[in-house]
């Protein structure tokens, strides 16, 4: 119930007027393989320690393996 008077209270036509969302300007594909280029980048700048950079590698390659799988479910 809306509690809410005269020029605070929302009509049905506002809501019904209001502009929807947007969908996703990208595929979860494109968002991944943004990801990739942008860690990629981080990982050519020689700015880690040896640490970071094995967590970073490891980074990479699952982000590339979900987009593997992700691909390959489109596919089938």
């Amino acid at each position: 119930m809306d509690r809410r008077r005269g020029a605070e209270r929302r009509s049905t036509l506002d809501r019904r007027n209001r502009p929807t969302r947007a969908p996703a300007a990208e595929s979860p594909g494109e968002h991944l393989r943004n990801a990739l280029q942008l860690l990629n980048q981080l990982a050519v700048s020689h700015e880690l320690g040896d640490a970071s950079t094995r967590a970073l590698a490891a980074s990479i390659h699952r982000v590339r393996r979900a987009l593997d799988l992700l691909e390959s479910r489109r596919m089938a």
